[in-house]
């Protein structure tokens, strides 16, 4: 039975927690007020010394067969008290569930804490609470563009839960959200590294593979319009190993590449060489991807007009089908030099300050990016396209066949002659790339090899050149 001592605190109360129902009604911020009010009433209650009163407990008919007028306006004011913070209770309860619709969970969160303090064994608020704790915490710290701790948060929920579609649209606004910002901030590598994690994980987000793209196309295409070249190809290159169409950046590439700077070598006149741009490409037959630095590579195999200089100036080394005064073989000045080892090979290039290319450089300007078969692409090979299957019976100069180019504009590259590599094969030797004027279809893509001993010579084997710096 209550004091009747308590009775001014209780009209005070009473008051108190009217007024608090009514501003609740008038808060914007819903959310975090509400929390604060709800603990203000029941602090009242403790404070009036009555926290026995609260609503589930209070028995007004008990109050009022109590004698005395005391009692009897006591309860009037309890009944008052209890249907305010009945009323307020309620309300927090739909604001609470209404804030959970939103995913406003850093609002809902304090406030089911209190909740479900109140009300300890309603299963439904139990299980809200628990789920608000970490998207309560995620919901914070997108706010505040904590990108990480917002993962770090969602981390050991969406794994026990990964049908929670909140906590799934929060884990993907953690990536997705930083990598639009740092788009607009023209941060290209930042948005790559916030979405890189998501993509690995989420493959058919088409909105994070638009930033993705997006990442490379802008700088890409900027490159391009500002005469950076080698930049506009590596970005380019890197868009379309991912994504085979996008946008109009398969004819921008290719406008790239005819930009490409060309030299030539001021040792071998007529040796004209291509920068090829570093990057990753899908390299060999598994088309494993790859990273590989920028070269300059000849845009055709070394002629036997080349190789006579080179002759000339050192009196050695000369072919075995050159004739004994090192005159060249008659008509075929511009053919590539052939019946030449790998140990030849190697000497012309000290000579003249070069090296053979590696296999993978040799590949990357055979192949370019996009996983094709053959230099100029997916058709199979013709009389127009290669010397092979021994149409001419030996050699053709070099440069005969352009519409069989490779991405960079590099010729010869299938067929007419195989082009020692400075890469040893695995069964001893080295490596030869690209096939000959004797191999059929199947031996002149771009992932076709061979491989010989260094000192071995023959009509067929040939080679082109790297250069390490202009």
């Amino acid at each position: 039975m209550p004091r009747s001592a308590d009775l001014d605190a209780l009209r005070q109360m009473t008051h108190n927690i009217a007024h608090i129902y009514d501003g609740l009604l008038r808060a914007q911020s819903l959310a975090a007020e509400g929390d604060g009010l709800l603990v203000k009433a029941d602090a009242l209650l403790q404070e009036a010394g009555l926290s026995y009163l609260r609503p589930e407990q209070i028995d007004a008919k008990a109050v009022e067969s109590s004698s005395g007028n005391p009692p009897r306006e006591m309860a009037t004011a309890f009944a008052s008290a209890q249907r305010h913070f009945a009323a307020l209770h309620a309300d927090l309860r739909r604001l609470a569930e209404r804030l959970v619709q939103e995913s406003a969970w850093g609002d809902a969160q304090p406030l089911l804490q209190s909740l479900h303090r109140l009300e300890p064994d309603d299963r439904s608020l139990a299980e809200l609470a628990e789920r608000s704790v970490p998207l309560g915490g995620a919901d914070s710290a997108l706010r505040a563009g904590r990108w990480q701790d917002a993962r770090d948060e969602l981390a050991s929920w969406t794994t026990l839960h990964p049908v929670d579609r909140h906590a799934q649209a929060m884990l993907r606004q953690s990536y997705l959200r930083p990598a639009q910002q740092a788009l607009e901030a023209e941060d290209w590598k930042t948005v790559r590294e916030h979405l890189s994690p998501w993509r690995k994980e989420q493959k058919a987000d088409a909105e994070a593979q638009e930033l993705f793209c997006e990442s490379y196309y802008r700088p890409g295409k900027a490159a391009l319009a500002a005469g950076q070249v080698e930049d506009a190809v590596a970005h380019l290159e890197e868009l379309l190993m991912s994504q085979k169409e996008y946008r109009d950046s398969a004819a921008l590439l290719q406008t790239a590449y005819h930009a490409l700077p060309r030299k030539t070598h001021p040792k071998i006149p007529g040796l004209e060489f291509v920068k090829i741009p570093g990057g990753t490409f899908l390299y060999g037959s598994d088309k494993k991807r790859v990273h590989i630095n920028a070269f300059w590579v000849s845009l055709t195999p070394v002629t036997n007009a080349h190789y006579k200089l080179f002759v000339d100036a050192t009196r050695h080394n000369r072919p075995s089908h050159w004739n004994s005064n090192g005159a060249l073989p008659a008509g075929k000045e511009n053919h590539p030099v052939v019946n030449v080892s790998w140990e030849d090979a190697q000497r012309f290039c000290g000579w003249a300050g070069l090296r053979l290319p590696s296999e993978r450089e040799w590949e990357k300007a055979a192949r370019g990016i996009d996983r094709r078969t053959y230099p100029w692409g997916e058709t199979a090979p013709s009389h127009e396209l290669c010397n092979y299957a021994n149409q001419t019976g030996g050699t053709t100069p070099v440069g005969n066949y352009p519409v069989g180019a490779s991405p960079y504009g590099c010729l010869d590259m299938a067929g007419n002659v195989w082009e020692w590599c400075d890469t040893p094969y695995e069964y001893g030797g080295y490596v030869l790339r690209g096939g000959s004027y004797a191999n059929d279809a199947a031996s002149v893509g771009c992932v076709s090899r061979y491989g010989n001993y260094p000192d071995h010579r023959s009509s067929a084997y040939g080679f082109r050149v790297v250069a390490p710096s202009f």
